[in-house]
């Protein structure tokens, strides 16, 4: 009888000792899922709107790869800053942007120009986030001049 007992307590320590170890596993498996959900949503958002005609560059119905116009930007950003603007831009592009900031730095010759595109933050306290920077052409229609620009993505989940 007692050899029993010791036997089913060894038994049940071990198994302990299992189910811990799975869920060990499984819990950083499930991290590193959302990591890469994360990662790919990032880089669908980034090529969503690299193809936008709201901030394309195109001469004579050519579209450049990856140019935003600097006029098209501008015109966003003033929009943007109304309240009905806000209000359109939320709801309009929610469904392609989901919860992220992204943002046009230019960085040559002039390093002060930013338009902010979209900003949506989620309203939970825990939020991780994930950042992609993409080098990009900026073009000025007033001079026909480029420039260099980051685009800054921002996701957050």
């Amino acid at each position: 009888m007692m050899e029993t007992i010791s036997v089913l307590l060894v038994f049940l320590i071990l198994l302990t000792f299992v189910v811990i170890f799975y869920v060990n596993i499984s819990t950083s498996s499930a991290q590193s899922g959302r990591e890469d959900i994360t990662n790919l949503k990032a880089v669908e958002i980034s090529q969503l709107i690299a193809y936008m005609p709201e901030f394309q560059c195109s001469s004579k119905n050519i579209v450049d790869e990856n140019c935003f116009d600097m006029l098209k930007l501008e015109a966003f950003g003033n929009f943007s800053i109304t309240t009905e603007g806000q209000d359109a831009i939320a709801t309009s592009y929610f469904d392609i942007f989901e919860y992220s900031r992204i943002e046009v730095n230019e960085i040559y010759p002039d390093s002060t120009k930013s338009w902010l595109v979209y900003e949506r933050k989620p309203e939970s306290s825990r939020v991780s986030l994930k950042r992609t920077f993409i080098p990009i052409s900026l073009y000025n229609a007033y001079d026909n001049s480029f420039a260099y620009g980051i685009l800054n993505i921002t996701v957050y989940s």
